[in-house]
């Protein structure tokens, strides 16, 4: 997304009793804030309590910066036939 639109950040959610949600996006790269909100989902009675989750574009630039490097090993660019 950061690639294709120049964009700030992105803000999402992940319930804080849903232990997947929250490890996909820090696999992702998205930071937790220090603030969560109660929602209510569509399939359940009850509000939700969620993180909030952002990511940035200087910070998912620089991880992408970081996976680049790793996946060259230390070779340069120019060593690689594309």
């Amino acid at each position: 997304m950061f690639l294709e639109v120049w964009i700030k950040s992105i803000i999402t959610e992940a319930a804080i009793d849903n232990p997947s949600s929250r490890k996909l996006m820090e696999k992702l790269w998205f930071k937790r804030l220090d603030e969560t909100k109660l929602v209510k989902y569509t399939l359940l009675d009850t509000k939700v309590e969620d993180y909030k989750y952002e990511l940035t574009n200087e910070k998912f630039l620089w991880q992408r910066q970081g996976q680049i490097a790793n996946t060259l090993n230390g070779k340069k660019i120019q060593d690689y036939n594309w």
